[in-house]
């Protein structure tokens, strides 16, 4: 999906990628990451799996975050990509489609370590009565499917990857197509959701709540309150800066902490759990 503009709010101007010459510039809250590669259709691929603005110009930036490399090589005879950082191969892939999803993959990450200011979470997040609902955890942890069930029964999709906090604690919608592991389960709205992202970008939103919380089949969402304390130590648990520069974010998670309800507790089904907590909330 290309947009004639790129996303923005008043504090962030949100990813742009560019092409230069043979390569990528990637650009998003702070971050600049550089991806050369001769394959002009795979630049299109990666540019239209996410929803950002697309500017064409003429040779890489001399300063950037990081740099990436993408190249052809012969191994055991057959043809394959090589993505490298540096002289360090990070992964193989064998067609076009897989590099494409694991340089989305490593774009992102990227992107999330480098920010400045922000702060990174891996985490679910919805908004709800100009308040945001922020589910961390990590990958299969489930917060995807309570997330497309969440939308499906009203709130607002603001990613199901990362919650992007700001200095001031505020979270930023992370614009980032959702994507389910059993994509059948997903109810009308959130399938819009894998699909395609709506052009305009919401606001940032103070934290309401925090849920921490698994998928377990059959169990009953039973929720413990958590102390301020403990929510922010949920949050840095999940948050990609953690062992370099925790100070940074535990002063994001001071600011956003106060005055949220947090819970804790296994769940079932996301459907049943979705309507409990928007109806409570």
């Amino acid at each position: 999906m290309r947009n004639s503009a790129p996303y923005r709010t008043d504090a962030v101007r949100h990813n742009v990628f560019r092409s230069r010459g043979q390569g990528i510039l990637v650009s998003g809250f702070g971050a600049q990451i550089w991806v050369q590669t001769q394959d002009s259709l795979l630049i299109e691929q990666i540019s239209s799996k996410l929803p950002f603005a697309i500017e064409r110009s003429g040779k890489p930036p001399d300063r950037v975050a990081d740099r990436l490399r993408v190249t052809n090589a012969v191994a055991d005879g057959t043809s394959v990509l090589r993505l490298l950082k540096g002289p360090r191969e990070l992964l193989r892939a064998d067609c076009r489609e897989q590099m494409v999803e694991c340089l989305e993959s490593w774009l992102h990450t990227l992107i999330a370590l480098y920010a400045q200011p922000w702060v990174f979470v891996h985490a679910g997040v919805v908004g709800w009565h100009r308040q945001a609902i922020v589910i961390p955890g990590r990958s299969q942890s489930g917060k995807s499917s309570l997330v497309a069930a969440l939308v499906d029964a009203g709130a607002e999709y603001y990613s199901d990857e990362y919650a992007v906090f700001d200095a001031t604690g505020r979270v930023h919608a992370y614009p980032k197509t959702l994507r389910l592991r059993q994509p059948e389960i997903a109810g009308k709205a959130s399938l819009a959701l894998v699909q395609q992202l709506d052009p305009r970008q919401p606001p940032a939103l103070r934290v309401g709540w925090v849920i921490v919380t698994h998928y377990v089949p059959g169990a009953k969402w039973r929720p413990r309150p958590m102390t301020a304390s403990s929510a922010a130590l949920a949050l840095l648990d999940n948050t990609l800066i953690a062992r370099c520069d925790p100070a940074r974010a535990l002063r994001a998670f001071q600011n956003a902490i106060p005055g949220c309800l947090a819970l804790k507790g296994d769940r079932g089904a996301g459907s049943e759990m979705a309507q409990t907590l928007l109806a409570a909330f």
